[in-house]
Parts: C-alpha cells; structure tokens; sequence
C-alpha cells in the first residue's frame, strides 16, 4: 500500500494497484453540512410529533420529562440511522456525500460493510465532542488517510468517486467485423 497526503493506492489480491483521492476536509465539510440539515429536518420532524402527543395526552410532568428523554434518544438514534440506512442503501454513500461525490470505503478497497457503517456512525457522536467536530477534525490531519475516530475504529475511510472516463488509450481495440 502506497500513499500520499491526498491519495492512496492498494493491491487487490490479484495483484491490481487502485488508486484513490482521499476526500478532503472542504468536501467532507459541504456532504456533512447538507447531511447534518437533513437529518436535522427528520429530528424536526420527530420533535413536532412527539409535542404533539405531549400536548394532547398532556398530563403530569413526567410524562414532560418523558416526552423530553424520547425526544433526544430518539434524536441521537435517528442521526446515525440517517446514515447508516443511507451507507448500505447507496454503497457508502448519503445525500451529502453522493452530492459531493465522495464514497465510504473498507480500508482495503472493500465495500462498506453494515457492522463498519454502525460503528463509524455511532462514534460520530465522539467525533462532535466538545464541540463543531472538534475531536473528528483533529483525527482527519493527524492520519495519514484522513480518518476520523469512527472511521479508524471502522477500518474505513472516505474517498472521491471516480468520476472521469478511461483514457483514449485505455480503450481496448475493437473487434474486426470481418471475423479475421
């Protein structure tokens, strides 16, 4: 495996060398801002619902401190849902990254797998500490993939998707159409 602050090439078994642009943190900034108002708008929306039943089956406070406990849990369980559900829908993708072009790979090429996408997702939750990412950001520039705590305990990292056409030169001869 070589690599470089912004690239990275693995060999596959079967000796074939793959190369891929680590994502960057402008990227990874943009797919985790619209990723994060999405989710927000989804917790909103969860938010509203539970107010509402709080208010019609309004009783006493408890079931306030109640409502409050289901409104955070089911908060913090909906924001690493969002992206798991949308990792294994899209391989390694959400609406944000998918948008900027960026994928969540294994460490060594492989696709995403559920177990990889639930731990990289659930210590998200560490990555935010103290506060904007605090900790995540200072994980990206102290790794040589670009790693945040989720993906280094995940095995994973985040990459740009490979957008652009072979080269003119990579395109295999096409076959003679009088069979010779």
């Amino acid at each position: 495996m070589a690599h470089s602050r912004d690239r990275i090439t693995l060999i596959t078994p079967e000796q074939v060398q793959v190369s891929y642009e680590l994502a960057g943190l402008g990227s990874r900034f943009l797919a985790g801002l619209l990723d994060t108002l999405l989710a927000g708008l989804l917790i909103f929306v969860l938010a509203v619902v539970i107010g509402y039943l709080r208010a019609r089956f309004a009783g006493d406070s408890v079931q306030g401190v109640v409502a409050w406990a289901l409104v955070i849990s089911g908060a913090m369980l909906l924001y690493m849902a969002y992206f798991v559900a949308l990792e294994m829908l899209w391989q390694g993708q959400s609406v944000g990254k998918r948008v900027t072009g960026l994928r969540v790979l294994s460490i060594t090429g492989a696709p995403l797998s559920f177990e990889q996408s639930a731990v990289r997702n659930f210590l998200r939750l560490v990555d935010f500490l103290p506060v904007g990412y605090a900790i995540g950001l200072v994980a990206i520039l102290a790794t040589r993939r670009m790693q945040r705590l989720g993906n280094l305990a995940a095995g994973t990292m985040v990459v740009k998707e490979r957008l652009s056409e072979l080269p003119e030169s990579a395109n295999l001869p096409e076959a003679d159409a009088g069979g010779t």
